[in-house]
């Protein structure tokens, strides 16, 4: 079994002025249900599947490669001697894979690999004639403790600096640290909704005030999906055990449907 992490993104088009507002189901041709394409991004060929599974789920799963390096021979594990490599420079074998999923009526987007993105961006205008935005959610401290039903862990990186010389905090860390001190803390914390919303906001307040930086909360909602607040950014994350096949790679069928499991649970 294999463990795929998969973290929340907004999939927004673009409708002028330099306003973007979610996709929805209406934005593609109502005969659309399903569509295999290859699309090549300097030396890295992808193979995308694209479906809209319900009216409600837009499914965007991708096999790439990359034809180098091609080495002139391979080793052989049962004979162990080296055998010539028959694939050319040409040919490209597709060992790598990523996964999405989008929400219609949630306007959520759900991506194993951040970094794949920009990708995503370029399919919808060259395949689809659409400029679309991916990015993080943001939302603000209030609105991700109502989102919560506990907070499991706090981060933030201490500041030494004229606006903390005279805070308790600082002072405290001063009588055990020194004069110069700064470093990151992490602390679990479990209390009811009603306390650690004062925790959170005291927090947020103690980061804008340059008290400390890069602030990073995470929380589980009623769902026990992980919520994460990061600095403004909030993102859902999940994972998902799927099985590998004989070519070694995961079991794409498998995955889509424990997508689209986990995605019904997904809360707005």
């Amino acid at each position: 079994m294999e463990e795929i992490k998969f973290t929340s993104y907004t999939l927004s088009k673009d409708v002028g002025y330099n306003q973007f507002i979610p996709i929805r189901r209406n934005d593609f041709e109502t005969s659309f249900d399903k569509k295999t394409l290859i699309y090549e991004v300097e030396k890295t060929t992808y193979n995308f599947e694209i479906e809209i599974i319900e009216n409600k789920y837009l499914w965007m799963y991708a096999t790439y490669g990359n034809p180098e390096p091609c080495p002139p021979n391979l080793y052989n594990k049962s004979t162990k001697k080296n055998k010539k490599n028959q694939r050319t420079k040409e040919d490209v074998e597709l060992r790598q894979q990523f996964f999405s999923m989008y929400d219609f009526e949630k306007g959520i987007l759900f991506l194993n690999q951040s970094n794949k993105k920009g990708i995503l961006e370029k399919i919808f205008l060259e395949c689809f004639n659409k400029k679309i935005l991916i990015k993080m959610i943001f939302l603000d401290i209030e609105e991700f403790g109502n989102k919560i039903k506990e907070v499991q862990s706090v981060k933030f990186q201490t500041l030494h600096n004229i606006f903390t010389q005279n805070l308790k905090l600082s002072e405290a860390f001063k009588d055990i640290f020194g004069d110069e001190f700064d470093f990151e803390i992490s602390v679990k914390y479990k209390q009811p909704q009603k306390i650690f919303k004062t925790l959170l906001k005291r927090l947020n307040d103690g980061s804008k005030n340059y008290e400390f930086e890069n602030l990073y909360i995470t929380g589980l909602d009623d769902k026990n999906f992980e919520q994460i607040f990061n600095a403004g950014n909030f993102a859902k994350k999940f994972s998902i055990m799927v099985n590998m096949s004989e070519y070694g790679l995961k079991e794409e069928v498998e995955v889509k449907q424990k997508l689209l499991e986990k995605m019904q649970d997904v809360q707005n």
